[in-house]
């Protein structure tokens, strides 16, 4: 409980120092026990992106009792950043590997299961499972059989909240794709969606970010702008990395290489994690190299090197930014 609250308070590292302590410490017999302690030192060490630390923790073996609803060895969300940390350590076919072996026992898990209540908890998992195979799909390139999976998704979503998110991967997927006019009618299902649930669409940072992606893709770089402004700026919607990343390209071709800069070092500094993905650090680098930056752009590959992932710092080398 004590690790927890930690965890819960952003205190990763004593937390992880706790958790270890209390790890080596509790009767190899108390399977129950540690299986918790080894789910919580595992997470801070995902906060902390000590990625191989969390790694070697999972090797440790042990396990948990199994669950009335059908869940195996560990608990779903252990089985998950099993699955989760092949990607952070730099290996996405590894990971869809992974997921697609953990989709086949969960399905047949929920073959055998009828009752019905244990039903609706494995058929969450396999959805959340799906989640992560397709944001890999789309991470490898492989963008026509992530669209055939999230339509699949959709056709057999019943609830509104699954139905809403098979829709913004299906509008990201299609926009990657270059299908414009199928990205705004995905789109424009989503907002209806949104409209039967009696949420105010002006105040969906989910949607104003995808109208912006949509303009941006049309070349329409002000308007875009314009539309993620109140989230970049302070406004009353929370930014995201992508958002203020998005803000910053539409500005570069607005010729407004200072704001450019300053949104990246924004995204960049809010949430390393997050916001240190290729794709603003490759247009980070490019600007700074424009501009003569050489300090700052020495700065950012400390903090590449530090907070990204592996796959991110390794593909940051391979391009040759430093």
């Amino acid at each position: 409980e004590s690790v927890r609250k930690l965890l819960d308070a952003g205190r990763y590292r004593l937390a992880c120092r706790i958790a270890r302590l209390l790890l080596d410490t509790t009767d190899p017999k108390d399977l129950a026990t540690r299986g918790k302690l080894r789910e919580s030192l595992t997470v801070g060490h995902f906060h902390l992106m000590e990625f191989k630390e969390a790694q070697d923790v999972l090797k440790e073996g042990g396990s948990e009792q199994a669950a009335s609803t059908g869940e195996e060895i560990e608990p779903f969300n252990v089985q998950m950043m099993r699955c989760e940390l092949l990607h952070y350590l730099g290996s996405n076919s590894e990971a869809h590997r992974a997921l697609c072996a953990l989709r086949e026992r969960w399905n047949k898990v929920l073959n055998e299961c009828k009752e019905q209540e244990g039903r609706k908890s494995i058929e969450w998992k396999l959805r959340v499972i799906n989640e992560k195979i397709v944001a890999y799909l789309v991470l490898g390139g492989k963008l026509e059989l992530a669209l055939r999976m999230v339509r699949d998704d959709l056709a057999a979503s019943v609830s509104s909240g699954a139905r809403k998110t098979a829709l913004l991967r299906k509008a990201k997927i299609l926009l990657k794709i270059g299908d414009l006019r199928g990205t705004r009618a995905a789109t424009e299902q989503y907002r209806e969606l949104l409209e039967k649930e009696g949420v105010d669409t002006k105040q969906s940072h989910e949607l104003v970010e995808m109208r912006a992606l949509v303009l941006a893709a049309e070349s329409r770089f002000k308007e875009a702008m314009e539309l993620l402004a109140p989230l970049v700026q302070g406004g009353g919607l929370a930014a995201t990395a992508d958002a203020i990343n998005n803000y910053a390209v539409c500005a570069l071709f607005t010729n407004q290489i200072t704001v450019a800069i300053e949104c990246m070092e924004k995204a960049a500094r809010n949430d390393p994690f997050q916001g240190l993905n290729i794709a603003l650090v490759r247009n980070l680098v490019a600007l700074y190299d424009l501009c003569s930056m050489r300090e700052k752009k020495a700065v950012l590959r400390k903090l590449v090197e530090r907070y990204a992932s592996d796959a991110v710092a390794e593909e940051s080398r391979r391009l040759g930014l430093w």
